[in-house]
């Protein structure tokens, strides 16, 4: 009996540890939901790069997806001073397939910071980043980038 009681706790574990989260050759519960189809996803709304040169032309629901390059190591980050509210809305951003299969990046390389702003509401907007160490006051950042926006009535 104690032998059955000192196995009870194994068992346990290793039922919790199965990759499917049925237990060691179990079949699956009959009773398990169909996986959601990828047609019953929100549609992923038209994503637009900034323009090499003036405003970037948008209509409400379109986002402008902003890629800048930068590297925490260095103790430098990307600081979002003007954000082009209320014309627009900061959204999150979702993960890249391309960023995801790739090895880990070595340390003490550089990356790709990445912002997206939802176009609510027409009008003209200014989003201003600038990459600074957020422990010098006083110090000038050493990069800026800005991006005038003009959000069009459809």
């Amino acid at each position: 009996m104690s032998r059955t009681l000192a196995a009870l706790p194994l068992f346990c574990l290793l039922a919790a540890c199965a990759p499917d989260g049925h237990a060691p050759d179990s079949a699956p519960a009959a009773e398990e939901a169909p996986a959601p189809h990828a047609a019953a996803a929100a549609p992923e709304p038209e994503v637009v790069m900034p323009a090499a040169e003036g405003a970037t032309m948008l209509v409400p629901g379109q986002v402008l997806e902003i890629a800048l390059e930068g590297n925490a190591s260095t103790g430098y980050a990307w600081e979002i001073v003007e954000d082009g509210g209320p014309r627009l809305a900061l959204q999150p951003v979702p993960p890249r397939p391309e960023e995801q299969a790739q090895e880990p990046r070595m340390v003490g390389a550089p990356g790709i910071y990445r912002w997206r702003f939802e176009a609510v509401k027409p009008g003209q907007a200014r989003i201003r980043l600038v990459y600074r160490r957020p422990w010098e006051e006083g110090v000038d950042p050493l990069q800026e980038a800005v991006f005038d926006v003009v959000v069009q009535a459809r």
